[in-house]
């Protein structure tokens, strides 16, 4: 995992873009204004909260196998951050390399890591899609073959 100085940066960039943001709209804010779009930003980024409406939405579709395939690949993933939960935006290539190399020290097979990382990528590509944030390519450096 990261640091708390470097969570700190990501937080404080944060601020910055939504403190950018209010002032681009030229209507007056105040701190609570400030605070309040902080933690609707954290909760539309919410890794956690994204794989959970994924896994609900394949299961009222009818995509039952897909939404346990979904629900074990986040048992993984929440395994290897420590239970935490963490930012889409926070998904980069060396938290990705950081997670392969640790399903590798497990014994995983090439087979499943791979499928790991299809799901993440899919979830992660549906928020891209949706504007929720921005393509940062965090997969490009992990396996998502099939051995």
């Amino acid at each position: 995992m990261r640091g708390s100085y470097e969570l700190g940066e990501e937080r404080q960039k944060r601020l910055r873009e939504i403190i950018i943001q209010l002032e681009g709209s030229g209507l007056e804010y105040t701190a609570d204004d400030i605070v309040l779009e902080y933690h609707n930003k954290i909760t539309r980024l919410s890794f956690l909260k994204t794989m959970c409406e994924n896994i609900n939405h394949l299961e009222l579709v009818g995509k039952k196998r897909t939404s346990e395939t979904y629900s074990s690949t986040l048992r993984s993933f929440l395994k290897f951050l420590g239970k935490n939960d963490i930012s889409l935006d926070m998904i980069d290539s060396q938290l990705m390399l950081r997670y392969e190399a640790y399903l590798k020290e497990r014994e995983v097979s090439l087979n499943t890591i791979s499928f790991y990382m299809r799901v993440l990528r899919a979830v992660y590509n549906r928020a891209v899609d949706e504007n929720i944030m921005e393509q940062k390519s965090p997969f490009k450096h992990v396996y998502t073959g099939i051995d």
